[in-house]
């Protein structure tokens, strides 16, 4: 990704911005969806850029000497994470602190959950050393 598509992505964002609020004086849910619609593009667009970011990353997993579930594991919780504050940023943009503290608060115990497997991996290789 070259410095001058972050910018082209930064200034189609501040266009979606200032044209949402010119529309949010008439409605303000047009231009919740306005916004939300120009993340959800710009965030596939950067999904799509990440794709060698995300096989270099597997490469150095698999060179590390760590169990590929590691690196699993690494990818979900970083997803969930960012899923969870994207959507808790939109909640916020429409006035909904609460639910965006709640579906931020479900992301972070979703990281948890997919964290489990190692925790117990974990516990396993302790008892296995205390055992010796």
């Amino acid at each position: 990704m070259t410095g001058m598509e972050v910018f082209a992505w930064g200034a189609c964002a501040v266009c979606v911005c200032l044209l949402a609020a010119l529309v949010k004086r008439g409605s303000k849910e047009t231009a919740l969806l306005m916004t939300a619609t120009a993340a959800v593009v710009l965030l596939l667009g950067a999904l799509d850029k990440a794709q060698p970011l995300f096989r270099q990353l597997e490469t150095f997993s698999g060179h590390s000497g760590l169990p590929g579930e590691c690196f699993a594991v690494l990818l979900k919780a970083v997803g969930i994470g960012l899923g969870g504050q994207f959507t808790g940023q939109l909640c916020r943009d429409g006035g909904e602190n609460s639910l965006a503290w709640g579906v931020e608060l479900a992301a972070k115990l979703g990281i948890l959950w997919a964290a489990l497997p190692l925790f117990q991996q974990l516990l396993q290789w302790l008892e296995t050393l205390l055992q010796l």
